[in-house]
């Protein structure tokens, strides 16, 4: 199903965002008593025994397709361009008949990092109902843009909240949109702050919710992430770390670029976003701080320097 031979291969492993592909075993719809099906992103092979799907491979970019099947994808892309824009930043918001569509041109790996969430309220009052997508569920890349749509509950609804978060983790950016006769709009910034106590405003913001900590910087460089995060704990009861660590008295969890935990650092509209979740129990207080200057991965204090360093005193 490939046109081009040198790609007539799958590559297991690595985030779907970055992948061409995504092998599911659960293609095709997902119902949903009040929600219209959502589907996957353009089938590329599917496997089938007596009428039934067993697996499907998802093209999350519609260059690997045919022809026919490409040029459907991108009329479909200019149409969800075309429809009424909530929200213009570095990416878009769109709404049309029955879908929440998100594009971002040019799109990175970086772009797909997170889930999309939709919280829909009806206008007779009924209860809230509310979807989460992910980019290889319900997303496509169309000639380097993204586009992912999400699809929205039948009947007249009152307001929407929209937004794409990390895994795990806070808010990329998000957007409360008003339905109100005279036509839908974006209420709030398309990037807020994360949530929680802001313990620190400066050339980043810390952010403290009791369970997370956030760091966020905007604008952003891609050097700007190149150096490790540390993050020390200090618990108000020391007895309860582990043994190796009742002699530093403090919980260590640095973090880095890559994934580690529940940590994670992306760059997406501009912005630098990395978090940590702290250790369960009261703490007495936290340091936190930047390093350069690693050396082969080698962690000694002569081949190092901190760029900033910051301590909050709890309780937490």
């Amino acid at each position: 199903f490939f046109e081009d031979p040198e790609r007539r291969r799958l590559v297991l492993g690595g985030p779907a965002g970055a992948a061409d592909l995504v092998l599911s075993p659960r293609p095709g719809r997902r119902p949903s008593p009040s929600w219209v099906g959502q589907r996957f992103a353009p089938t590329a092979l599917t496997v089938r025994v007596y009428d039934n799907t067993l697996s499907a491979v998802a093209a999350l970019d519609v260059s690997l397709l045919g022809d026919a099947t490409r040029d459907a994808w991108r009329a479909r892309y200019r149409a969800a361009a075309a429809e009424p824009r909530l929200v213009s930043s570095d990416y878009d918001l769109h709404l049309g008949s029955g879908a929440l569509t998100w594009l971002s041109a040019p799109c990175g790996a970086a772009g797909t990092a997170g889930r999309f969430v939709a919280t829909a309220w009806p206008a007779d009052g009924g209860t809230a109902a509310s979807v989460v997508c992910d980019f290889d569920r319900c997303g496509v890349r169309v000639d380097g843009a993204c586009m992912a749509r999400t699809p929205l509950p039948r009947g007249a609804l009152k307001a929407i909240d929209a937004g794409q978060r990390l895994r795990r983790g806070p808010y990329l950016w998000r957007a409360a949109v008003d339905m109100d006769p005279a036509g839908a709009a974006a209420v709030d910034a398309p990037h807020p702050a994360p949530p929680g106590e802001r313990v620190a405003r400066g050339r980043f913001d810390l952010h403290l919710d009791g369970a997370t900590l956030t760091y966020v910087k905007a604008p952003c460089r891609p050097d700007d992430m190149a150096s490790p995060f540390f993050l020390h704990v200090f618990p108000a009861d020391p007895s309860a770390l582990p043994e190796e660590r009742r002699r530093s008295g403090f919980h260590n969890l640095d973090f880095s670029i890559k994934d580690h935990d529940a940590a994670l650092l992306a760059r997406l509209g501009g912005r630098c976003v990395a978090w940590r979740r702290l250790p369960d129990g009261p703490i007495a207080r936290l340091r936190t701080g930047q390093l350069d200057g690693y050396r082969d991965r080698v962690y000694l204090s002569d081949l190092h320097r901190t760029l900033w360093t910051i301590e909050i005193k709890g309780p937490m």
